[in-house]
């Protein structure tokens, strides 16, 4: 086990798959507010839809705001 903080995000997922993204920026956007510049995301199973929607929100998020 790795002496790391870790944050399990389990959010509830509208048909559009809107309340993912949506979720997932506003939890990079909380990190980057307390000066977190080192983010890391662990992601389920990539054939879930949810899965993938997250993962590019947070990408696109980090990207946006110059962290990683």
């Amino acid at each position: 086990m790795l002496p790391l903080p870790v944050v399990k995000v389990v959010a509830v997922t509208a048909a559009d798959g809107s309340l993912d993204r949506a979720a997932m920026r506003r939890l990079v956007d909380h990190f980057a507010e307390l000066g977190h510049t080192r983010l890391a995301h662990v992601a389920g199973p990539a054939e879930l839809a949810h899965t993938r929607r997250r993962a590019e929100a947070f990408a696109e998020r980090c990207a946006e705001l110059g962290i990683a």
